[in-house]
């Protein structure tokens, strides 16, 4: 019974590919390979096949689950061949969990799999939490190498400006598997299961993966619906005439993650719109280029080698009042790859006030007044960090100290940018042109009757 349960699954994986999927995937082989293919795919193609794609690491790892050390045949059909791709680019979450124990089995457990094919879930629990991390980290890293390795525009777009560093990757697949972190060091597979059903990222990375290493891209890989553009996990960093991207502290594991983070509207483009080694030091400078630009990005590195900030879900306004709603969130980068969501316990999301004698002036995010989860003083270049803020859940101090001076700061806009009123074919009032007329307004009590105006459809 068990036999033909495990024939019925194999033939069910099987019949996902098709016909043109198949000859697609012999194609790769044939041209890459330069291999007589009748007798099947041997481990020696595989090798040649994916080892610019792969890491090391990676390499030996889907080596070994396809060509197993010992009780194995020494070559597959292209369908076998293909069986790894199938359960990690388009299985369910419980075939991509068991996907992922298989390869990450421990040898010794891989020989008794072998040996009981009929009940081989038994010996797929636990693994390691740690070999789980090293997995993602090479799965991250091998999608990062094949996206240099075949210029996309996204990498093109970033490659003069940042780097891609073995450190921050790790942290980076760190921080995808924290929630897995326990007393104990492995992961039994219901707990792989749900994590599994919960990381998207780690699915779209095994997607984009699979798809590039069966030769199969052009079918798989989603598309815009607008611009018919393949959907990339990671953003397009746009350059403006006033604001070329240079240098940037962040690193391209990093902008993946913080990328994925964002709402979907958000993710196609990046917009540079102040950084400090383009615009200088000066507050004034920074409030005219993030002042009502649309959602933003806010990277800042202290003097100790601290890197954090926040994400916002509207624009920048400058007024006495907090604004924004849950979706914002902070993070922090380095030493370690955290992200503080929205707590429900107040909506101090967002504030950006100068010029004021009675209230605060600076830029914050999260806390109250005086208490902030960061804020960056009106005085350009100082800046503090709360040890606690109610705003976000599970804050930590995120700078080096409480009170920090900073080394970095930029800003980027996200997704389109927003037309201006000019661009409307409006005519800007005066609070439009004077923030701070509109702030001594809204201190005073007195309300923007023709605020919400502009929203409506005159038609």
């Amino acid at each position: 019974m068990g036999n033909n349960n495990s024939s019925k699954k194999r033939r069910s994986r099987r019949g996902r590919l098709s016909v043109c999927e198949v000859t697609r995937i012999v194609d790769s082989l044939d041209g890459s390979c330069n291999t007589d293919l009748s007798k099947g795919v041997s481990v020696e193609v595989v090798k040649t096949l994916w080892r610019e794609e792969l890491v090391p690491s990676l390499l030996v790892l889907y080596q070994e689950e396809l060509f197993p050390l010992s009780g194995g045949r020494s070559r597959k059909t292209v369908e076998e061949f293909a069986e790894l791709y199938v359960n990690l680019a388009r299985g369910d979450t419980a075939e991509r969990a068991r996907a992922i124990a298989r390869v990450l089995m421990e040898p010794k457990r891989r020989q008794l799999y072998l040996h009981e094919k009929t009940t081989p879930e038994k010996h797929l629990e636990p693994i390691l939490l740690a070999s789980l991390v090293k997995y993602v980290s090479d799965v991250l890293e091998s999608y990062l190498r094949g996206i240099e390795r075949r210029r996309t525009r996204e990498f093109l777009s970033w490659q003069s400006a940042v780097s891609c560093a073995k450190e921050n990757v790790f942290n980076v697949a760190r921080c995808w598997c924290v929630e897995l972190e326990s007393d104990s060091s492995e992961v039994s597979l219901d707990d792989l299961e749900l994590w599994v059903a919960r990381c998207g990222v780690m699915s779209l990375l095994h997607k984009e993966l699979m798809t590039a290493l069966y030769n199969l891209e052009s079918d798989e890989m989603e598309r815009d619906a607008t611009t018919d553009e393949r959907v990339s996990l990671l953003p397009v960093a746009m350059n403006t005439s006033d604001t070329a991207v240079t240098h940037s502290v962040l690193d391209l594991a990093h902008i993946l993650h913080l990328n994925y983070l964002l709402n979907q509207d958000y993710q196609r483009q990046w917009r540079p719109l102040f950084s400090t080694g383009s615009h200088g030091e000066s507050f004034s400078m920074l409030v005219g280029k993030i002042a009502e630009r649309g959602p933003t990005i806010i990277v800042v590195e202290d003097e100790a080698g601290h890197v954090f900030g926040g994400v916002t879900s509207h624009s920048w306004l400058v007024s006495p009042k907090f604004q924004g709603d849950s979706t914002c969130f902070l993070f922090t980068l380095r030493p370690q790859v955290t992200v503080f969501h929205a707590s429900g316990f107040n909506d101090h999301f967002m504030y950006l006030n100068q010029n004021q004698s009675t209230m605060p002036n600076g830029l914050g995010m999260g806390g109250q007044l005086n208490y902030w989860g960061f804020w960056l003083d009106a005085e350009f270049g100082k800046g503090k960090c709360s040890e606690s803020c109610t705003t976000f859940s599970n804050y930590k101090t995120m700078s080096a100290t409480r009170e920090f001076t900073i080394k970095h700061l930029e800003v980027w806009g996200v997704g389109p940018a927003p037309l201006s009123a000019e661009d409307k074919g409006e005519r800007p009032g005066i609070l439009v042109k004077d923030p701070t007329a509109r702030c001594i307004l809204e201190m005073a009590g007195k309300t923007q009757h023709s605020a919400g105006m502009k929203e409506l459809d005159p038609q």
